[in-house]
């Protein structure tokens, strides 16, 4: 084999680590070792090997292709339970950056379902390859009660993990005022009736 070299949309991705040239004898196989590299690309990439050697078919292509997942996203819970809550009370959520040369951009923060409302999250940020930033999630149940279910959805350019999705849960229990407020209809209710 007298020399490798990488063409293609994404050439500069990969880089040949073989050294060449090297002999091969019949039927022999030599494994040619490769790397890829970002260079700023994000998502699939593709290039094509050639092979060039004294055979009478040479040149020989070779397609490859892989994935660079670079930002990625990384959280450090999958899911923010609140638990029983009577009061306003925040929770946080690390949001990561796995990626090695990338930003990874949070563009967006959004609560969706049924109690959206009850709950709020800081803004989105940018963060650094290998770095974590800090999204704080806070409930205030603004005087309702019961169970408290939705999804909390962090949108970002994470080229394999677009949308990430968070459950959020809380519980508010009935005040004993209500069940003062209730007690106290009931007897009313009931006195009509001798």
């Amino acid at each position: 084999m007298t020399r490798v070299d990488v063409s293609g949309a994404n050439a500069d991705s990969f880089e040949i680590t073989t050294a060449t040239p090297f002999a091969e004898s019949p039927c022999e196989s030599v494994d040619v070792a490769f790397t890829i590299s970002p260079n700023g690309v994000t998502g699939e990439v593709a290039a094509a090997f050639v092979f060039e050697s004294n055979d009478a078919e040479s040149p020989f292509t070779t397609a490859v292709s892989g994935l660079i997942h670079d930002p990625q996203i990384t959280l450090n819970a999958e899911a923010l339970d609140f638990g029983l809550v009577t009061e306003l009370a925040s929770l946080t959520l690390m949001v990561g950056n796995a990626g090695g040369t990338q930003p990874l951009v949070l563009a967006s923060a959004t609560v969706s379902a049924v109690g959206a409302s009850a709950f709020t999250v800081s803004e989105p940020t940018t963060i650094a390859p290998d770095r974590s930033e800090i999204l704080t999630v806070t409930f205030d149940p603004g005087g309702a009660v019961g169970a408290f279910d939705t999804m909390l959805v962090l949108a970002s350019n994470d080229p394999v993990q677009g949308e990430v999705s968070v459950p959020l849960s809380a519980r508010v229990p009935i005040s004993d005022a209500v069940f003062v407020s209730l007690d106290s209809f009931i007897d009313g209710d009931q006195a009509q009736y001798p």
